[in-house]
């Protein structure tokens, strides 16, 4: 039994704007921490723990490191 097109795409939608929400609720979270973290870096960690839950543990690494998060000590150089 084939599920029907349109009941597939109603779930990528409320997914991807649950990860958008998400993602944005984080970063204003996180920004709490501007004392800490640039505003750049902490875009780059809430969109490497978005990506978790977008295309799991995988995806997490290689997105921190396509954002270059995977120096040691980075967050420390800014």
């Amino acid at each position: 039994m084939e599920t029907p097109l349109w009941k597939v795409s109603v779930a990528n939608i409320f997914g991807a704007i649950g990860a958008l929400l998400g993602g944005l609720l984080a970063f204003q979270l996180a920004s709490q921490y501007q004392n800490q973290f640039t505003r750049l870096t902490l875009a780059k960690i809430v969109s490497s723990i978005g990506a978790t839950h977008i295309g799991g543990f995988f995806n997490l690494l290689q997105v921190a490191r396509a954002v270059g998060l995977d120096q040691v000590g980075t967050y420390l150089q800014e």
